[in-house]
């Protein structure tokens, strides 16, 4: 379990990680 104020910025994060993978930025 994770507070919301912490669960959410997290995804946002690993979305954003994701999306720049897909681009091949990284």
């Amino acid at each position: 379990w994770t507070p919301p104020n912490v669960s959410i910025p997290l995804l946002d994060l690993v979305d954003t990680i994701f999306q720049l993978k897909q681009r091949g930025w990284l």
